[in-house]
Parts: structure tokens; sequence; C-alpha cells
């Protein structure tokens, strides 16, 4: 049970998110850099972007969108969401975001320090 990212381009958001989402994610996939859809048994499971905060920025914003499956099969996106932060990690020095109550523990499991509703990955 793998998930393959796929990196997409933010043109192509309305084939992997679901059609009410769309008009909400637009503006996050457009400044993403990169895009990626999280597949699962041929299904798109999740959306993940990375928005640097400059064009030559080392830092880049966070965003999940997730879909059913990935409540459905957490230990295959926790796995997923480990190689996914291994892979960002190569272009950026510092992830970050915003989360609710119910990620704290799983943004710990991947290194995160919470200053909550914010939280950091270092390299």
């Amino acid at each position: 049970m793998n998930v393959e990212f796929r990196a997409i381009s933010y043109l192509d958001l309305h084939l992997y998110a679901r059609p009410e989402d769309v008009d909400e994610l637009w503006n996050f996939a457009r400044f993403s850099d990169p895009l990626f859809a999280g597949m699962y048994m041929a299904r798109c499971g999740c959306l993940i972007g990375f928005i640097p905060e400059t064009r030559i920025s080392d830092r880049a914003y966070v965003w999940l969108n997730d879909l059913p499956w990935f409540k459905e099969h957490p230990v295959v996106a926790a796995l997923a969401a480990r190689r996914m932060i291994k892979l960002a990690q190569l272009r950026y020095t510092t992830l970050f975001g915003h989360c609710g109550q119910h990620s704290v523990k799983w943004l710990r499991s991947l290194g995160a320090e919470i200053n909550f509703p914010d939280w950091v990955i270092h390299v």
C-alpha cells in the first residue's frame, strides 16, 4: 500500500480536487511550487502544496487538502506524509503552516515544533 505523489499543474486542479473544493483551493494551488496529488489505489487521496515565501526563499508554507481516504487509511497517510516532508526538505530548509488541535500529535511525529496554531519543521 503505497502512495504515489504525482506533480501536477494548478491548471489541472479540477482533475484531482472535489468540485466543491476547487474555488477554495485555486489560489493555494496557483502559488504552490511544487504541487502534488497523492494517488492511492488509482484515486486522488490528497493534494499538497508548498508555497514559498518569495520566489527565491528556502522557506515554504505547507497546505494539505485531504480527501476521505486520508481519514480511512491513517497509517498509509502518515507514511506518505513522512516521505513528502523528506522530499520537500530537498528544496526547502524550513516548512511551516497552521493546524487544528486534531493535527498536533501527527505533526509532532513528523518533527514539527508546535506553537499552536502554528507549526514549523526545520532541516
